[in-house]
């Protein structure tokens, strides 16, 4: 990876300088440039989006994609698509247009996703509800005539239509598990799309709630007991397993790629790889059904019932795991001073806890949460608005692993 041009898309004003020289009809001369999206995969893609704000025109976003190698090089210039070349590793495109989600301009357009679906559906209306580019990106379709809402999520799949099938069979699986654990099905794939259509589920979730200074202590009671419940099910499905070692994979990617990005932070990040590796708890548990990605955008809350979201995730891995990642999330939502209402981020974990109805092991507990907070640390380090939270979320990942000895 070339490490000075990954510096070169975290800054925002010298490609705003760079975006203006290249694609001047989007990013005129008094245009302001801000970053909306990134996609960040150590080793693998860096991959960064700029909204442009113009009048009269009202500008419109760009990605920038560091060229790592000549056979992506290839892939973007055979892709079909317009593709600039600002410098010979970084190659610039207008969005919707992106190489790897070929079909993401036809997805926004409502009227070719109801066509598809035969009458079962017909949308209105298509918005923006996520995006990473190069990767994935989620859709808002909404039938104004019913109001019913459906999710797409347009991705990037080495096996088209994976998400799809992963998704289903873990659905499939709760159901018969009888756990009490809503997930919500799959609705439809549309294969020349690459488009996963999965029904809304309304409410609003854990993390919504956070952000406005809702008081949360019920809705926090509820996603351990959602956890615990998901843990303590008996699902024949679930097969992949997710070990230890994957973790630290994860880990030592992105400590090596924070301590390229930002030399003055490579002790503290190569020390904190290095910990999680002498500090892996000694002995083994039965593996559990997790989510591997429970935090708190992945449950809503409705006055009926409490949802959990994104289950083509579910693996058989540690109950930690997930327990750790929601905890870390916590202090994260606290560095980033979005309002915990009434309740303290202490409280918050104390809650989690006593509710949590299952088996934890606490050294195990503290190692992935630890491990959580160093990860959030050296992902946030690349995002300029965050990257002033590097120290509190290592020294609390540190406080942890130190207790533990």
């Amino acid at each position: 990876m070339n490490i000075e041009t990954s510096q070169l898309l975290l800054d925002e004003a010298r490609m705003g300088d760079l975006l203006r020289e290249s694609l001047p009809d989007l990013f005129p001369p008094d245009s302001e440039t801000r970053t909306v999206s990134r996609w960040i995969k150590p080793g693998a893609y860096f991959n960064v989006t700029y909204a442009s704000h113009a009048e009269p025109t009202g500008g419109g976003w760009a990605t920038a994609f560091v060229v790592q190698s000549k056979a992506m090089e290839g892939r973007l210039r055979r892709s079909g698509q317009r593709v600039l070349f600002a410098r010979d590793d970084l190659a610039l495109q207008v969005f919707p247009e992106d190489y790897r989600l070929p079909h993401l301009s036809v997805c926004l357009q409502p009227q070719e996703v109801a066509r598809r679906l035969y009458g079962s559906y017909e949308p209105t209306e298509a918005s923006l509800a996520g995006y990473r580019p190069g990767m994935r990106c989620q859709i808002r379709y909404t039938d104004r005539a019913s109001a019913r809402v459906v999710f797409g999520k347009s991705a990037f799949e080495r096996e088209p239509g994976a998400s799809f099938r992963s998704q289903r069979k873990a659905s499939e699986a709760l159901a018969e598990a009888g756990a009490g654990i809503f997930a919500p099905a799959p609705l439809a794939y549309l294969e020349d799309l690459s488009l996963t259509l999965v029904e809304g589920v309304p409410g609003e979730s854990l993390y919504e709630k956070i952000r406005r200074s809702a008081p949360v202590d019920a809705e926090v009671r509820r996603s351990a007991e959602l956890l615990a419940r998901l843990h303590g099910s008996h699902t024949e499905g679930i097969t992949r397993e997710f070990p230890t070692h994957k973790e630290l994979t994860v880990i030592d990617a992105w400590a090596e790629l924070t301590a390229a990005l930002k030399p003055d932070r490579a002790g503290r990040a190569l020390r904190a790889s290095a910990w999680m590796h002498r500090s892996v708890p000694e002995g083994t548990h039965a593996p559990v059904v997790i989510h591997r990605d429970f935090y708190d955008r992945q449950v809503m809350f409705s006055d009926q019932r409490t949802a959990l979201l994104d289950v083509d995730t579910l693996a058989r891995g540690d109950a930690e795991l997930d327990v750790g990642n929601f905890l870390a999330h916590l202090k994260l939502r606290d560095a980033q001073g979005r309002g915990q209402g009434e309740d303290s981020v202490g409280s918050l974990r104390r809650t989690f806890l006593n509710a949590y109805d299952g088996s934890l092991r606490e050294d195990r507990l503290r190692w992935y949460e630890a491990g959580t907070l160093f990860r959030l640390a050296f992902v946030y380090t690349a995002r300029p608005r965050w990257e002033h939270l590097f120290d509190v979320l290592c020294a609390a990942g540190e406080e942890l692993l130190d207790n533990s000895q």
